[in-house]
């Protein structure tokens, strides 16, 4: 699938001082197929990926000590292949797993600069709390769901998607209608790829539907990874308040009338780690940059994905698809 993203990663390979690449993002957004694919276009199919989810025993790579000469000759035994420090990509997946791992990309900047080395994970920030992050020695992107011109280039709409990048015209009735008929599919769909990859294969939102309440699941079962921060109660009232309330300025009293402030305020700030959510702040247009004049007390809150955010409108239960307008998408 085309994404926005894969440019900043060909802006990070032709850096001429590079280091290692952190990828943050949420779950399912895309980070591992992004890496992957760009891998395959651009390393000629040179990635050696080490995904530590999948393998957690190959942490122990990583406790002895973190010496990259070291680290890489175990990870060729166990990948069964040789890494050229010059021309390969490797990749850490599901970093969060291997805190040492984390670590190492000190080192590997410092001792292997010509390693093209990119991590990825999700509640990275969970794990960076614990350890020692290697501070200027790396570089650190975040990644989204697809926004509406990546959901236009990936279900067939190259044409459209290219009038959203041009100087703003009048457009004729036609096309504009077009493009609002676009954005009610987005604003149901959303950007997350898999529900994306589904909607242009299939054209049937109930398994999308389907696909957007797993993906819900997911992030709610991860709330247990949360449990020493927070209650898991909490961080549900958090979450599905803000669903509710998208526009509108957030108060940590009105999160949740079964928990005070200061609990409320700790959830959102968990989920906002976890990037779930996203602040964003008030700032005054009398002032530029408005990062200067931003409030940290005066926000408002979205979703990770509009797709997702139907599904997160009751708390524990699946969103009420009988009372959606049966031409939700004329």
């Amino acid at each position: 699938m085309e994404r926005l993203f894969t440019l900043k990663l060909k802006d990070w390979e032709s850096t001429p001082k590079r280091k290692p690449l952190i990828i943050r993002g949420a779950r399912q957004v895309g980070k591992s197929y992004t890496v992957q694919d760009f891998g395959k276009t651009h390393f000629n199919g040179r990635i050696h990926t080490v995904d530590f989810e999948k393998h957690p025993e190959w942490t122990g790579v990583f406790e002895k000590n973190l010496d990259p000469v070291r680290i890489i000759s175990e990870l060729e035994l166990l990948l069964n292949a040789t890494i050229n420090t010059a021309t390969d990509l490797l990749f850490f997946d599901e970093i969060q797993v291997a805190p040492k791992a984390i670590m190492s990309l000190r080192y590997f900047h410092e001792e292997m600069p010509e390693l093209h080395l990119i991590a990825a994970g999700s509640l990275l920030e969970f794990t960076m709390q614990k350890i020692s992050f290697p501070v200027g020695r790396v570089s650190i992107l975040n990644m989204t769901p697809m926004n509406f011109y990546e959901f236009l280039k990936n279900t067939g709409k190259d044409k459209l998607a290219d009038i959203l990048l041009e100087k703003p015209v009048r457009l004729s009735d036609t096309i504009h209608s077009s493009l609002l008929d676009a954005l009610r599919q987005y604003m149901y769909i959303g950007g997350m790829p898999e529900c994306v990859d589904l909607w242009r294969n299939s054209n049937s939102m109930t398994e999308v539907f389907k696909i957007q309440n797993d993906l819900m699941d997911t992030y709610r079962q991860d709330f247990s990874k949360y449990s020493p921060y927070s209650d898991k109660r909490s961080l549900n009232h958090a979450l599905n308040s803000i669903a509710r309330n998208i526009g509108h300025q957030v108060k940590y009293s009105g999160l949740s009338e079964e928990f005070t402030g200061p609990t409320n305020k700790k959830a959102l700030e968990l989920l906002s780690l976890a990037r779930v959510i996203t602040r964003i702040s008030s700032a005054s247009v009398a002032s530029l940059p408005f990062e200067s004049t931003a409030s940290e007390k005066k926000f408002k809150a979205l979703i990770v994905d509009i797709g997702l955010r139907k599904m997160a409108l009751e708390d524990g239960k699946r969103a009420r698809l009988v009372t959606w307008p049966a031409n939700f998408l004329a």
